[in-house]
């Protein structure tokens, strides 16, 4: 009964950390789709399904393999290959989604729509593909170093 009261006593900031982040989520869609107009929310949502499709094929499934690479580095106590591991990680998780994604940043001014109007999406797909592969990477990280709390929040 004892494990039962800690296993909920330590998990529940991740569980509220988590909810609250849901219900951020929601009430800022929905807002964002009140506030912009057709066209402008559908430039939004290009910007976010290319950024988040771009860092998803750009990290290579490092975010996973931190699960098992720092979990076998850190059982063996070998501390400094968690941080090789970890400067290389972040290091091709930030430069190679802009790699992948820069023929799609390249090819979607070829559509047949002006140019000014895809300003807009271009910058933020490229800035999602940025923060997003570092930032699922260290979620990834600290919850495999056993911090589920910052991994929520991150």
């Amino acid at each position: 009964m004892s494990f039962i009261r800690e296993t909920l006593r330590k998990n529940a900031l991740v569980v509220l950390v988590n909810g609250g982040g849901a219900v951020l989520l929601f009430v800022s869609t929905a807002m964002l789709t009140r506030t912009l107009g057709a066209a402008e929310f559908g430039r939004l949502a290009f910007a976010l399904t290319v950024g988040y499709l771009v860092a998803t094929i750009g990290t290579l499934g490092l975010p996973m393999g931190a699960h098992k690479m720092v979990g076998v580095y850190t059982a063996r106590h070998q501390w400094p290959r968690v941080v090789q591991f970890t400067i290389a990680s972040l290091a091709v998780s930030t430069i190679l989604p802009v790699l992948v994604g820069l023929p799609v940043y390249l090819l979607l001014p070829l559509l047949k729509s002006d140019p000014e109007s895809l300003a807009f999406p271009l910058w933020a797909s490229l800035l999602i593909a940025l923060t997003l592969g570092p930032v699922r990477f260290l979620t990834d990280l600290t919850r495999a170093l056993q911090y589920p709390v910052v991994s929520s929040i991150l």
